[in-house]
């Protein structure tokens, strides 16, 4: 069976409001069989996470199975890489082969250091998690996004989430990006997080 997949990537200037939807948004998520992709941010992403923590611990099922946190080392934002669901993209044999993608669709500059490079290759497990062969349904992001398409669909963004949209869009066109900042994607996600589950 196909495994569900959607991203969900909030930023550091999200306002209490907005974590609180995250959260409902991934519970809701959760409750349909989808499972989140993310990154160690402390505040926006980890509201995502809170909500399917949440939902692991009220359904009573392991949290692996329902999380995915791609981490640029071992420990990141106060988050260890051993907990469950979490992956150092550092450690994976696929690194180098995330860095090529990255490099390929990312904003290149002339030198890296290390840690930038890590942080960099976290951005084709969240497109397509651990043997980067799977793309997610979709993306959620909280942050701001400037390039829409005549349909009203992200094509592109700034920094690591403009990364994350770049490669997605050129590896997989049809998995759609939501920003919370739109009007019409709060109603499009709220049709997501509400349509019945199917049986």
């Amino acid at each position: 069976m196909t495994k569900k997949i959607y991203c969900g990537i909030g930023w550091k200037y999200d306002i209490p409001m907005h974590l609180e939807y995250y959260e409902e948004i991934a519970y809701s998520l959760a409750s349909k069989g989808y499972i989140l992709r993310t990154n160690t941010n402390k505040v926006g992403s980890q509201a995502f996470v809170n909500g399917v923590e949440r939902y692991s611990k009220n359904k009573k099922i392991p949290i692996e199975e329902l999380l995915e946190v791609y981490m640029p080392t071992s420990k990141a934002n106060g988050k260890l890489s051993a907990q469950p669901g979490h992956f150092n993209v550092k450690t994976s044999p696929y690194y180098e082969d995330a860095l090529n993608i990255s490099e390929t669709y990312g904003e290149i500059e002339d030198a890296f250091i290390q840690s930038e490079r890590d942080l960099r290759a976290i951005s084709p497990f969240l497109c397509l998690g651990q043997e980067l062969n799977q793309p997610f349904n979709f993306m959620i992001t909280g942050v701001p996004i400037f390039t829409l398409n005549a349909d009203d669909y992200i094509i592109d963004g700034h920094g690591f989430t403009g990364e994350v949209i770049r490669t997605i869009r050129s590896i997989s066109p049809n998995s759609k990006v939501f920003s919370y900042q739109h009007k019409e994607h709060r109603q499009r996600i709220n049709k997501l997080i509400y349509m019945k589950r199917a049986q």
